[in-house]
């Protein structure tokens, strides 16, 4: 039986299923105004292994087998770096964020003025946009608190809409266990105390 020599070789299909995977789990964490903590405990160290082998090969294929075979293949090598440099300047940003919100914002809206004007939910728990929103609450002054439930372990994270309310102001209820950071517009994020 022959062995086939890696030396100079691109990366495998494997290593881009792994960063893929990392990838998808970077970028669902991130899609919440205060972060999943799943983000930091699996996406951002698995990028991090990933660069290191990647560093790693890359040195070993250099050494091994010259810059031309390599730059057979440069493509090849160049897909993991260029992927998460674009990830962390877009996770940097709060990209993922700011598009399920953008995507959501009007049935969030919508849902936020029918609970303000004190109608009741025909279903509590549901999907409004992106969001499967599942607890509610009516905030001084008009607003609406709605909390989010998706893969987190954190699940009293989500908006609170509060028109009557400047950029500047924090909501009546800031305190140790609701902290609220200003997104956009009558929207602020929310991590509120969920008992873990």
């Amino acid at each position: 039986m022959q062995k086939t020599r890696l030396t100079g070789r691109p990366l495998s299909v494997w290593y881009f299923v792994v960063l893929a995977a990392a990838s998808v789990v970077g970028l669902y964490g991130a899609t919440t105004y205060v972060s999943y903590y799943e983000t930091d405990f699996i996406a951002y160290p698995c990028w991090a292994l990933l660069a290191l082998y990647w560093v790693g090969r890359l040195g070993d294929a250099v050494t091994r087998a010259g810059l031309p075979v390599v730059r057979q293949h440069l493509a090849r090598w160049l897909i993991p770096p260029l992927t998460i440099l674009a990830l962390v300047v877009f996770l940097g940003e709060k990209g993922p964020a700011w598009v399920r919100f953008s995507l959501s914002e009007s049935a969030l809206r919508s849902y936020a003025t029918q609970l303000a004007s004190g109608a009741e939910p025909d279903d509590p728990c549901g999907w409004h946009g992106l969001y499967y929103i599942c607890e509610t609450e009516v905030l001084e002054g008009g607003g609406v608190l709605l909390v989010s439930s998706d893969m987190g372990l954190m699940a009293r994270m989500g908006f609170a809409w509060i028109p009557g309310l400047a950029p500047g102001d924090t909501p009546a209820d800031d305190a140790l266990d609701n902290q609220y950071f200003y997104f956009t517009g009558h929207w602020w994020g929310y991590k509120g105390w969920d008992g873990l």
